[in-house]
């Protein structure tokens, strides 16, 4: 199933936490979007007003089957509450989606309407944005208090709502804070953005994440300790030690791997083109 991309369905109903790879669930899922936006393009292709109309469709589908199935099922935005929501929509393809759709819609508008804001207009996206970004990280404070991990009954609708709209905010967000970047409005965000210091740590993202659960997986299942007392800065630390050592491991398997078969293909590429 990790192989063919279908580990996120395959079987529908089991203990997906327990599975071999269990965060491999993400890579079904992005090659199934991978696989799937093309045909909003195609229909972009044909008809611009049928590529957006299906985009549109698609994005509100998914929200409101998000928003229903949060009903139905009680989802908590609390992930370890003991609600149905790892199974019933963290991994599944069509409550996940809204994302890529936003990416796709915004790659399809920069190029079709070349919308050039002005620095006060600029100024305004970049607030909206900031603002929705700080609901989507501020937002499920209220259901992470107390010793109960339950949601409080009187914040029922506003659980329900945080797990169907957050991530589709994100996303938009992000379109918002990008947008005046794209026109050379770059302000203090776009200038940070555009820092040289990223594109190293950029290629180390993709085997971060393969590999910081084998690292957590040591540096806390192997600690003779006993039991953990939480403090803020015992808190910060373990981030710290954490992304280090991910870090490190990620820079070894992108030198020993990742780099040599980009390498490889690279030159595979220029003997197939090359008569």
């Amino acid at each position: 199933t990790n192989l063919l991309y279908v580990n996120n369905l395959v079987p529908f109903k089991t203990a997906l936490a327990d599975q071999c790879f269990g965060h491999g669930w993400y890579l079904a899922d992005d090659m199934q979007f991978f696989l799937l936006v093309p045909l909003f393009v195609v229909a972009h292709s044909f008809r611009r007003r049928a590529g957006y109309a299906a985009l549109f469709v698609g994005f509100w589908a998914s929200i409101t089957y998000s928003l229903w199935a949060a009903g139905a099922f009680d989802l908590s935005a609390n992930v370890f509450d003991g609600s149905p929501q790892f199974e019933d929509y963290y991994v599944r393809p069509w409550t996940r989606i809204p994302p890529y759709l936003v990416g796709a819609a915004t790659a399809l508008l920069l190029r079709d309407f070349p919308f050039k804001p002005s620095r006060l207009i600029s100024a305004v996206m970049r607030f909206v944005a900031l603002f929705i970004l700080g609901l989507c990280y501020f937002g499920a404070y209220p259901f992470y208090q107390g010793d109960d991990i339950k949601t409080p009954q009187g914040l029922k609708h506003l659980n329900h709502s945080y797990v169907a709209l957050s991530k589709p905010a994100w996303a938009v967000a992000l379109t918002l804070l990008c947008w005046p970047s794209f026109h050379r409005h770059r302000g203090m965000i776009g200038r940070v953005l555009e820092l040289r210091l990223w594109e190293p740590l950029a290629k180390l993202t993709y085997a971060m994440y393969l590999v910081h659960p084998p690292v957590l997986e040591i540096m806390f299942k192997a600690r003779r300790g006993g039991r953990v007392s939480f403090s803020e800065s015992w808190w910060g630390f373990s981030f710290l030690a954490a992304a280090s050592a991910t870090g490190l491991v990620a820079v070894g398997l992108h030198l020993l791997v990742e780099l040599p078969f980009a390498n490889l293909v690279g030159l595979l590429r220029k003997r197939v083109v090359t008569p």
